[in-house]
């Protein structure tokens, strides 16, 4: 699975379309998915078909019964198909935007096994959090 890092800030148009980084968009593919957390996270989340079998997987572990159907519902409502347009941008669905509270500018996060989007004064607040990782060895 790949590896995203860097953060990188792109404006977003009013059609929602937003420019992923060439080292984001490599990593990603061509089609890949848009998914906005069903735990109210304020962000959206962009990640590869396998990345999503992993969550389903995930989710089958944690729930059963009817509230794993819920879950699962919830989850694939949340997520979305999206591709590359010839600029390097992708369409972000409206509803995301707004639950993630997008407004012209966006923070492009790569965490890990998959890249997160941020409305920049989020990631600001979250900067600025006084965590300490003295004892951390890198």
């Amino acid at each position: 699975m790949p590896k995203f890092t860097g953060s990188y800030q792109h404006a977003l148009d009013q059609k929602n379309r937003l420019f992923i980084p060439a080292k984001l968009r490599e990593k990603l593919g061509d089609e890949f998915y848009s998914y906005i957390p069903i735990n109210g996270t304020p962000c959206i989340m962009l990640f590869s078909e396998e990345k999503l079998d992993e969550m389903l997987a995930k989710l089958k572990t944690r729930y059963d019964g009817e509230q794993l159907s819920r879950a699962i519902r919830k989850t694939l409502g949340n997520t979305h198909e999206v591709a590359v347009d010839k600029q390097g941008r992708i369409t972000l669905k409206a509803e995301f935007c707004k639950r993630a509270q997008l407004d012209g500018v966006a923070q492009i996060n790569g965490v890990a096994d998959l890249v997160e989007i941020w409305k920049p004064a989020d990631t600001d607040a979250e900067e600025a959090l006084d965590d300490d990782f003295s004892d951390w060895d890198y």
